[in-house]
């Protein structure tokens, strides 16, 4: 009997060594209820148990380890020492054989993740290299080629993120694109308005024009008048103000034939005028230049000998405008403020240039092209004139044909014929040098 304790003690303690291998190993769920009923000495339920799954799989290590344990427990062991004993090698053989698969499975289960662990390396390798390219193709290919990768949801999204983009991108480059079209349009439309502002504010066109010498004018009449729209405060058309007054200018004097005619006419009519002379000119017919100014006339700055201003070079305009100014200080003792450019030919430069000698430029608002047409038509555009009006004229044979109706018709209408000095609020002269 004492043998027989003994022999159950032992046999207890290695099926309880056994059972303690056991917990770390991944057995089937009925087989390790089986292995908690022998430990709870519940040997009869883990003896039903372990048949059941014998019946579905007489193969099952797990089972016949747990049967053996059955067979092999004290319960048997009391009335065969020796049978238990064998029924514990049976334990210990199957013990070892669900061990060895145990180790085969992990072993197995081990390369899969090594497996899986280079798929993910090479998975996160080839993600970062997408997104770092930028390139969308690239990352779509992605997207569909690996729908299973634990990186599709996050690559989806950058996916959509960047056809967002995209699409913003484009959005703002066509609203970009319409912008740039609607200011073309407005810019034309500004021009062709300009333009036509232009020929408004500078009436008077030669029925003897070509169509090319047309285009011309109304190309000077913008290209002027946008200059003018930059230099309020140095270029001047004509007076802003509402009152009826016109101012009658005339360029290119003093001449020996149509000077003295024109001023016989302005002081019959009792009309005054503003005369744009030439310095080389005033200097051939003194005694006319000072008549003007003794008949209360505006003697101004017309440049020295009627050059092309723009083809010149800054200090090249300066100096037209110096030596035609000291020509009528010597004549008349004062130095002209107002300047006007032969053919009215102007640009930035020149206009700057013209205002460092301290002159403010005036060009006109009438054309009356008497240079190139016959008094009547002369006449008939100088009678057009609007209130603030700067007209414009020459010594010539039209002008003398023409003026004396154009100052009746013009005071008929309620106009008051004044100097560019009243007419613009602008001084005519310099003031005078420190002696």
């Amino acid at each position: 009997m004492k043998n027989t304790t003994i022999f159950r003690f032992y046999f207890l303690l290695f099926n309880l060594f056994l059972l303690m291998a056991m917990p770390g190993r991944a057995l089937a769920q009925n087989a390790a209820t089986g292995f908690r009923l022998l430990e709870e000495d519940r040997v009869e339920e883990a003896a039903i148990l372990f048949q059941g799954l014998l019946a579905a799989d007489p193969l099952d290590v797990a089972a016949n380890y747990g049967m053996s344990l059955v067979h092999g427990s004290v319960w048997y062991a009391g009335r065969d020492p020796f049978a238990a004993y064998e029924h514990a090698q049976t334990a210990h053989t199957y013990f070892f054989l669900l061990d060895e698969r145990e180790e085969r499975r992990l072993s197995e289960q081990l390369d899969a993740e090594r497996v899986n662990l280079r798929k993910n390396i090479a998975e996160a390798e080839l993600y970062e290299r997408v997104l770092a390219s930028r390139d969308s193709t690239a990352l779509e290919r992605f997207v569909s080629s690996c729908v299973l990768s634990r990186y599709h949801a996050s690559a989806t999204e950058e996916l959509a993120r960047r056809r967002r983009e995209l699409a913003e991108a484009q959005e703002r480059r066509r609203q970009e694109s319409l912008r740039q079209e609607q200011a073309a349009r407005a810019e034309a439309m500004d021009q062709q308005l300009e333009a036509m502002r232009a020929l408004t504010l500078v009436l008077g066109i030669s029925n003897n024009f070509s169509p090319e010498q047309r285009v011309a004018h109304q190309r000077w009449a913008t290209s002027v008048w946008g200059l003018s729209m930059e230099n309020p405060d140095a270029l001047f058309f004509r007076a802003s103000g509402a009152r009826r007054q016109v101012a009658l200018t005339f360029d290119d004097g003093p001449d020996a034939t149509y000077t003295a005619q024109i001023l016989d006419i302005l002081a019959r009519e009792g009309a005054a005028g503003s005369f744009f002379i030439l310095g080389a000119n005033a200097e051939r017919h003194p005694d006319l230049v000072r008549r003007m100014h003794r008949e209360g006339h505006l003697v101004l700055n017309h440049s020295y000998d009627h050059p092309r201003l723009t083809e010149l070079a800054p200090w090249q305009v300066r100096d037209q405008v110096e030596r035609a100014e000291r020509v009528v200080e010597r004549l008349i003792g004062l130095r002209p403020a107002l300047f006007r450019p032969p053919y009215g030919a102007l640009d930035q430069a020149t206009l700057d240039a013209i205002g460092q000698t301290g002159a403010k430029t005036v060009c006109w608002s009438v054309d009356t092209f008497d240079w190139n047409q016959a008094g009547p038509r002369v006449l008939e555009i100088g009678r057009q004139a609007r209130p603030g009006d700067v007209v414009l004229m020459h010594c010539k044979a039209s002008t003398v044909e023409a003026l004396p109706e154009m100052i009746r018709a013009l005071k008929r209408s309620g106009y008051e014929l004044v100097g560019l000095d009243e007419l613009l609020g602008l001084p005519a002269y310099k003031p005078l040098r420190a002696r």
